[in-house]
């Protein structure tokens, strides 16, 4: 079967055959390249039938990373969304009254004191623990969030720029051996 070399912008020549003429082809640093019809291929470098072929895969590593930083992403909005609906909210004035109504004379004593001493708080120390546990739940929520949706948009950012390296002038690095 004759396989021919397309080349791409990149300088980089990609092995194609004769049954893949008017189709899209991509190269290694992700550019898409139309195949030309059977007879413009013939005006085509050839490749040797020696060489070994070249292995032309249409999933790297790049899309790999790209797909798991779009689904951190998108896992990262879901936990965002059950955050948002499990945070905690603050005890309302009303329900401070409602407490304060329920209190026997000997709290209300109690109470008095605390206000007079601390401020208001007619909430149980089991209460209060209960509230920090809550806040300290939702903190970690958001937390994991966070670094889910960052971790995402790292992922997704080096495999559109990680195979972007300039090459050839001052101060970049030097070209590779085969360009």
């Amino acid at each position: 079967m004759n396989r021919y070399l397309l080349p791409c912008s990149c300088g980089r020549k990609i092995p194609i055959e004769v049954g893949q003429a008017g189709q899209t082809a991509r190269c290694e640093c992700g550019a898409p390249l139309k195949v030309p019809t059977m007879l413009e291929m013939a005006a085509l470098e050839k490749l040797d039938s020696e060489s070994p072929p070249v292995k032309s895969t249409a999933w790297g590593i790049r899309q790999g990373l790209a797909l798991l930083g779009i689904v951190m992403v998108l896992a990262s909005l879901v936990l965002a969304v059950i955050a948002y609906r499990s945070r905690p909210g603050t005890p309302s004035a009303e329900l401070i009254r409602e407490r304060c109504q329920e209190f026997s004379p000997v709290e209300s004593l109690r109470y008095w004191h605390e206000l007079r001493d601390d401020g208001p708080d007619p909430f149980s120390r089991r209460e209060k623990e209960q509230h920090a546990d809550v806040v300290r739940r939702f903190h970690l929520w958001v937390t994991v969030t966070l670094v889910v949706a960052a971790g995402g948009i790292v992922l997704v950012a080096s495999a559109l720029f990680g195979g972007k390296v300039y090459r050839g002038k001052k101060g970049g690095l030097p070209p590779r051996s085969g360009d």
